[in-house]
């Protein structure tokens, strides 16, 4: 795939100040930008949308991230799942992991880490 392509990104975020700031670092580099701001809406546009990259955050007020996501691989093991919490400890990228998710990430996010991570998933994922 050449990194020309623009990837469909669904953002799970129930924080607005959160999400302004993940719109704000991806404007001008994705093709589309879907933000869900509850777990269940995350779920019904994973399923319509069929993102190439889900931004999952783990702490949601209607369902915990990692369950999501455990829900989500049920019906799609190809879209690439990167978590992103406020939780830093070594465990919690690993309980990520073993939810499903592809790659974990802390907040505050750094522009330049997720920009790299979004570049390294070209080569990872399947687009049509």
């Amino acid at each position: 795939m050449k990194k020309s392509s623009k990837l469909n990104i669904l953002l799970i975020e129930d924080d607005a100040t959160s999400c302004m700031y993940v719109e704000e670092l991806l404007s001008g580099t994705v093709h589309n930008l879907i933000i869900a701001n509850t777990g269940l809406a995350g779920l019904q546009l994973s399923k319509s949308e069929k993102p190439d990259l889900i931004l999952m955050d783990i702490r949601l007020p209607d369902i915990n991230g990692l369950d999501l996501v455990r829900v989500i691989r049920k019906f799609n093991t190809d879209v690439y799942i990167l978590a992103q919490t406020a939780y830093a400890m070594k465990s919690d990228r690993e309980k990520a992991i073993n939810a499903g998710c592809n790659d974990y990430i802390s907040k505050p996010i750094p522009v330049s880490l997720l920009l790299e991570k979004i570049d390294g998933i070209y080569s990872e994922i399947k687009l049509p």
